[in-house]
């Protein structure tokens, strides 16, 4: 498992603040992205993975002010999944399929054929109800915890929790377990 590329694809920046947070982006996040160079229309094709850290700090104080950084960014992961639900950015038919597979198999078969991601994921069997999701992404873990959560509660209704690891060898390690319904 390698690092991703240090830069991200403008459009996935875009797509994760302005269209899956639509309707939740207060005009005072969206000005603190502004400042960080983040806008609807005019942005270069890449962005410094640095900027994306920041505009994930910003934009989760920005809506989670009362709450620790942690908690924040675990929410906007939370939201950002809920956003793409909302807008539908996944096609109806293909997430009936993957309902079907379960979250164990369904996880284990999407990271293994995640090619334009940008972080790189593995899968592996964690127990019953439980499986280990590795990355080369240290910075923010939080953040994909709550993805990782949200995801599972979105798909398969069952709640969901994401313990996070200490990283070792250049690798972030989350036990991600969920319940039974």
């Amino acid at each position: 498992m390698t690092h991703s590329q240090d830069a991200l694809q403008s459009k996935l920046v875009q797509g994760v603040f302005f269209r899956t947070l639509h309707g939740v982006l207060t005009p005072e996040a969206e000005a603190l992205l502004a400042k960080l160079g983040i806008v609807r229309d005019g942005m270069p094709e890449t962005l410094p993975r640095t900027v994306w850290y920041r505009a994930i700090d910003a934009v989760s104080a920005s809506l989670y002010p009362s709450e620790t950084l942690l908690e924040r960014h675990r929410h906007l992961g939370h939201q950002v999944i809920a956003g793409m639900a909302d807008q539908r950015i996944v096609p109806r038919s293909i997430l009936a399929a993957v309902r079907l597979l379960g979250p164990r198999r369904a996880l284990t078969f999407g990271a293994a054929r995640v090619t334009r991601a940008p972080l790189s994921l593995s899968v592996e069997d964690g127990g019953e109800r439980s499986v280990i999701v590795r990355t080369d992404e240290l910075e923010q873990p939080d953040f994909l915890a709550g993805m990782l959560e949200a995801v599972v509660k979105a798909l398969w209704g069952k709640a969901a929790h994401v313990a996070i690891a200490p990283s070792t060898a250049g690798l972030r390690r989350f036990q991600l377990t969920w319940d039974l319904q």
